[in-house]
């Protein structure tokens, strides 16, 4: 069995036992739309091998340490992820890039890199879905049920619209061809 899958497993395993249900958005299916990301982005943008398997290897980790809370998730996903590649015999520059890659999918985050710039537009696929408002509609709710905050339904769709329309941006160049005008048809729906 590969890394790659050794990652999957893992990972879903991990989440069945160990997320809270309160996490309606952030588990395995929004993990598995991640890496869909990762694996159609990588062949758009030509990436291959050793730096292919770094991006999916971390895009199923990038939300693992929502398993400890919300609050520095991506710090805990690190964690999380450099003790199971340790037991799987890589590299410390091999953990160091995973765990770079993850902290990419930190919200304010800005992608430097042409990989970092393909995790950071992974992370977003689905607001390029014609599932948007309903996969919104499963944030909100874990926004509500894990206490952070609870949006009126004016209120959600004016964080969406100024997300999408001011706060958002795609980075890759296939993403920015291919998946800007998914994300404008959603826009229009919000509005």
């Amino acid at each position: 069995m590969n890394l790659i899958k050794k990652s999957e497993d893992f990972v879903y395993n991990l989440l069945k036992d160990k997320l809270s249900n309160l996490y309606s958005y952030h588990n395995f299916n929004h993990t598995s739309s991640v890496v869909g990301a990762v694996t159609e982005l990588c062949l758009k943008e030509k990436i291959e091998d050793n730096d292919k398997e770094m991006l999916l290897v971390a895009a199923w980790f990038h939300d693992t340490g929502y398993i400890n809370g919300m609050i520095n998730h991506e710090k805990e996903s690190v964690k999380i992820a450099t003790e199971f590649l340790k037991t799987h015999n890589q590299s410390e520059e091999y953990i160091a890039k995973v765990a770079s890659f993850i902290m990419t999918t930190a919200k304010e985050y800005v992608p430097e890199t042409d990989l970092e710039k393909i995790i950071k537009d992974a992370d977003f696929v689905h607001i390029t879905s014609s599932e948007y408002i309903s996969t919104s509609e499963l944030l909100r709710l874990e926004l509500k049920n894990t206490g952070y905050k609870d949006f009126s339904s004016l209120e959600w769709a004016t964080e969406n619209f100024d997300f999408l329309l001011n706060r958002h941006r795609f980075y890759t160049d296939y993403a920015l061809k291919k998946w800007q005008s998914l994300k404008n048809k959603n826009l229009v729906q919000i509005q």
